[in-house]
């Protein structure tokens, strides 16, 4: 999702009306990226795709951040599942090279779960790698490591906050 859209939601809209309009948990990006030169292979639609090479890692949000909605594709295959992977058939296209092409999964419903599908590079919960094919639940403030990638999750009333909060 672009920060800059999301911030200008943030500042037309109240907090209800802009959970209303997201109301989806969101991935922070924490890994610091560099990004490289895109082809235009890899177009998709805006605020599904984060592409480069982690180099380092944040400690704290930061500033101006990438954010990945945990959403469904309108025209996703899997219907019962939130995909994320390189494959930009996932509902999460990530182009790092620690991602798999099919490397998780994200389990909807009263409460959020995550399973990893047997990635090479595995999927860490709160710094712990997470069995393969098991949901493990997972809340908002949880560290998501997706191969190479370090994330956070964030419900709609945290992003709001963190948008709204002053940033320059």
């Amino acid at each position: 999702m672009n920060y800059s859209i999301l911030a200008e939601l943030a500042r037309a809209l109240t907090r209800e009306d802009f959970v209303a309009r997201l109301p989806d948990p969101v991935l922070i990006v924490m890994s610091e990226l560099e990004v490289e030169e895109a082809s235009g292979d890899d177009d998709t639609q805006v605020g599904e795709q984060i592409a480069g090479v982690p180099k380092g890692l944040r400690t704290s949000v930061p500033n101006k951040f990438e954010a990945l909605a945990v959403r469904k594709k309108r025209h996703s295959e899997d219907k019962g599942h939130i995909t994320v992977g390189r494959e930009r058939t996932c509902d999460i296209v990530v182009r790092t090279p620690g991602i798999s092409k099919h490397h998780a999964h994200f389990i909807p419903g009263e409460t959020l779960q995550l399973v990893d599908l047997n990635s090479q590079n595995g999927t860490w919960v709160d710094g712990a790698r997470i069995a393969p094919d098991r949901p493990v639940e997972i809340k908002p403030g949880t560290l998501v490591t997706f191969g190479d990638l370090v994330t956070q999750l964030v419900s709609p009333l945290e992003l709001y906050r963190l948008l709204k909060s002053a940033r320059s």
